[in-house]
């Protein structure tokens, strides 16, 4: 079923839990403008289980890819959120390319049901926008030093502040070398002002920027799970991002 959030407190902690990913980040304005049923949150936090579900599980081939998208659309209760969870799960699959091959197959599995939907161009082109001004804005910086500060600051005991600053710092090893290097300017300072309480995490992010680092989602390269060929939508187009 649908985890459904029926409260203000509910959504806001969902909210909490989402700005920390980047599908929700570049496509949270696009699946607001069109109003579904359900709320934002719902949508994505459906879609994120479901993606998971099919790497899990490698899902990948069409005909059983098919049975859990009836599921779905017997849980949903219109078309369009339908579509959008299918997007949205989509966008997931393409975030998860970098850290799980399977992905890629079930990207391309998932793009059959997901071109039924005839405003998927416009919504992937708006999507594709957010994440190109989110990238030449630095959003993805602030985003992930606000969370970094708000755990310095905060009063919780240094094994859980570890723990929260290991994951933060693993967060923006995903991201590219502007982002890095804002979270770990900060962190080293912090660190050599603590004892080096958290230096396993300053060296795991220097390490990671040895490492090249690319936008986890490409949308503007979405038609590379059909071998760099362009995609063709439902309404018979082509396009190529």
């Amino acid at each position: 079923m649908i985890e459904r959030l029926n409260t203000m407190e509910a959504r806001r902690m969902v909210r909490c839990q989402l700005i920390r990913d980047d599908v929700f980040i570049i496509a949270h304005e696009a699946v607001k403008e069109l109003t579904p049923k359900y709320a934002v949150e719902e949508l994505f936090l459906e879609a994120r289980k479901l993606a998971d579900y099919i790497c899990a599980n490698r899902i990948v081939e069409r005909e059983f890819l098919e049975y859990d998208v009836d599921e779905l659309r017997a849980e949903v209760d219109d078309e369009l959120s339908l579509h959008l969870i299918l997007c949205l799960t989509l966008l997931h699959l393409l975030a998860l390319r970098k850290t799980q091959e399977i992905a890629t197959e079930a990207a391309r599995g998932l793009m059959h049901f997901c071109m039924a939907y005839e405003g998927m161009a416009d919504f992937l082109c708006k999507v594709r926008t957010k994440e190109q001004k989110c990238w030449i804005q630095g959003k993805r910086c602030e985003l992930v030093n606000y969370h970094l500060t708000e755990v310095l600051q905060s009063d919780s005991d240094v094994k859980v502040k570890r723990q929260q600053i290991m994951e933060i710092t693993d967060l923006a090893g995903a991201y590219d070398e502007k982002v890095m290097g804002g979270v770990l300017a900060v962190l080293s300072e912090y660190n050599d002002h603590n004892g080096h309480t958290y230096q396993e995490s300053v060296d795991m992010l220097r390490q990671k920027m040895k490492e090249k680092s690319d936008p986890s989602i490409h949308i503007d390269r979405v038609n590379d799970i059909y071998g760099n060929e362009k995609v063709i939508l439902a309404d018979g187009q082509r396009y190529n991002w």
